[in-house]
């Protein structure tokens, strides 16, 4: 017993090295962190576009609710304008606004998907 759990962590940590490993070298390549640009997001599959958004919601969500126990007033936070963007939209309806953000001018492509859902959700709740 003892031993089977021995060898299921010591693999995971051995994948977890190889991955953490695998995406520094992929950042240090390029010089910069990695983010997912309209280029990229054209290319994904319906689904794969709404697990990103499902992703991005979840990380929010975990931001607000850890806020609501440590809340400090004096400190700056994107959640706030986040909860409020993305209230009464669902996740399919970020994946549209995303696309279209990408489909009115091309040369926006470049830009990453968080600035897109700035720029569509957050700032016009505003």
């Amino acid at each position: 017993m003892i031993r089977k759990l021995l060898v299921s962590f010591s693999a995971a940590a051995i994948l977890a090295a190889g991955l953490l490993a695998w995406s520094d070298q992929a950042s240090a390549e390029s010089g910069e962190m990695m983010l997912l640009d309209g280029e990229t997001w054209q290319q994904l599959s319906p689904d794969s576009k709404l697990a990103f958004v499902w992703g991005m919601a979840h990380v929010i969500e975990f931001e607000r609710n850890l806020a609501e126990e440590t809340w400090d007033p004096d400190a700056k936070s994107f959640v706030p304008h986040f909860v409020k963007g993305l209230k009464g939209k669902t996740l399919n309806d970020v994946v549209i606004e995303i696309d279209n953000y990408y489909l009115v001018s091309t040369d926006r492509l470049g830009h990453p998907v968080m600035k897109a859902v700035v720029h569509t959700v957050v700032l016009p709740a505003l």
